[in-house]
């Protein structure tokens, strides 16, 4: 809680500050708006959910900020914006908004019509995290939060320092969003966000997967597992946990996770095949048993071979899947049309083969001294 009320009063310090166009007026005026979540109607106009603080007119140790939500609609995205300008004598401000969510319907019916603002408005920020919300807005809006009151700041957070946190988890800005539109293929995939009840019955929001949208529009959704895998193609180095069989206890598994991993990438063209080849260098350290294990050189190479076993499985798994749907999640086109610029291919990923070179070593002992 006093990481959020410090984040809080550094923007409000960012707004007083000088040096960018909207420093000047006054933070008792302003809506700061820190999430926006963009649905559709049945008409297929935009009706955005905004999620902003309003700093109250008072002064003082009594001094709160207000969580306050708005719902608009209008038929494009600039006239929800000049709407919701009319709504309140706040005046709102994009220029520290933390998230942009789409819902899995607007990403069904295609974001191309929602997202030329973000590009074309300097106040909306590219750097802004955005996301793919399967379900109701309203019901995002009310979820336990584990403590925050604001689910702008609550992304902020989740998604800053990923890497560090889960190979299940990947962080996507408007930029990117962008980017993976105009590169060959046109794919972006983006975190997936689902409610998922607790133990207490109450429901909380989680990253569950990733939504893969093909010129704006969703073709395909990751499950969690594969968003692991969908890392690896993208060359990033995640926290990735594996678990294998322990090679002592037959029934019970050890846990693995990957430090220092080196991807390396390239693409071969024969004139019949195109061959994607990934090389995966990297140090797994030994994390959990659930029974005893005491990493003999013997077992030590039967985890190896079973580690390596599993990230082949996988990855050529993945691979022959979305190969299959003409969904090139491994941004193969992209690499193959800018080495090969001269060939004329129609669909290059019907013409891929995966070849993967995997060495790995497995760090520290099955043992652990005895606590005093």
């Amino acid at each position: 809680m006093i990481a959020k009320k410090n984040l809080i009063v550094l923007l409000i310090a960012a707004m007083c500050s000088t040096g960018c166009s909207s420093v000047y007026q006054d933070i008792n005026k302003a809506l700061l708006v820190t999430a926006m979540i963009v649905d559709v109607g049945e008409n297929g106009e935009p009706t955005i959910y905004f999620e902003a603080f309003r700093p109250e007119r008072t002064t003082g140790k009594d001094r709160k900020e207000d969580r306050v939500i708005y719902v608009v609609s209008g038929k494009t995205v600039a006239e929800v914006i000049t709407t919701l300008n009319t709504m309140g004598s706040n005046k709102p401000n994009f220029s520290h908004n933390k998230i942009v969510i789409f819902s899995r319907k607007a990403a069904e019916a295609g974001l191309e019509k929602y997202t030329d603002l973000f590009a074309r408005d300097q106040e909306h920020l590219l750097r802004s995290n955005v996301a793919v919300y399967d379900g109701k807005p309203d019901e995002l809006l009310d979820a336990k939060l584990s403590g925050d009151r604001f689910l702008g700041l609550h992304f902020f957070d989740l998604f800053r320092n990923y890497n560090d946190k889960s190979a299940k988890l990947i962080e996507v800005k408007v930029q990117n969003l962008f980017n993976g539109r105009y590169e060959f293929g046109g794919i972006s995939v983006l975190p997936m966000l689902t409610m998922t009840p607790s133990q207490h019955g109450e429901k909380v929001v989680t990253v569950n997967g990733a939504a893969v949208l093909r010129d704006f529009k969703l073709v395909a959704v990751l499950s969690a597992d594969e968003v692991k895998d969908y890392s690896i193609f993208q060359n990033t180095t995640p926290n990735t946990i594996y678990t294998i069989e322990n090679p002592a206890s037959p029934g019970s598994y050890v846990s693995l996770r990957s430090v220092n991993r080196k991807i390396k990438t390239k693409v071969d063209y024969d004139g019949t095949s195109i061959v994607l080849t990934k090389q995966i260098k990297g140090n797994v350290s030994f994390w959990e048993a659930q029974d005893n294990i005491s990493l003999t050189p013997e077992q030590r190479e039967q985890l190896k071979v079973a580690l390596i076993a599993q990230i082949e499985r996988n990855l050529g798994n993945f691979f022959e899947k979305y190969k299959a749907q003409s969904v090139d999640v491994f941004n193969l086109e992209e690499m193959f049309r800018r080495k090969y610029p001269q060939e004329k291919l129609d669909n290059p990923l019907d013409k891929a083969v995966l070849k993967l070179d995997i060495e790995v070593n497995i760090e520290g002992s099955g043992n652990y001294t005895g606590f005093n």
